[in-house]
């Protein structure tokens, strides 16, 4: 069962999503970046510069998606493996 994701990883989603169809703040409009190693290093640039206010927003989608997750699998317990 995968973890629930935090709020960065809700943002890293969305961010993905508007790459995907061209819709990113400080990129050209219309180029669409389909590399994930360049969809990340982006991502990270744009959470670190998001106010506060906008970072709310996936905080409370974590805070959500990990409610829903607690509701669907009770009882679980992040056990990492080692390799």
């Amino acid at each position: 069962v995968p973890r629930p994701p935090n709020p960065f990883i809700c943002f890293r989603q969305e961010f993905s999503r508007r790459c995907r169809q061209g819709v990113i703040p400080g990129v050209i409009p219309g180029v669409t970046v389909r590399e994930q190693r360049v969809v990340s290093m982006l991502a990270g640039k744009a959470w670190t510069a998001l106010p506060p206010d906008e970072k709310a927003k996936y905080v409370q989608e974590a805070a959500l998606r990990k409610w829903e997750h607690t509701r669907r699998h009770k009882g679980y317990n992040f056990r990492p493996q080692s390799k």
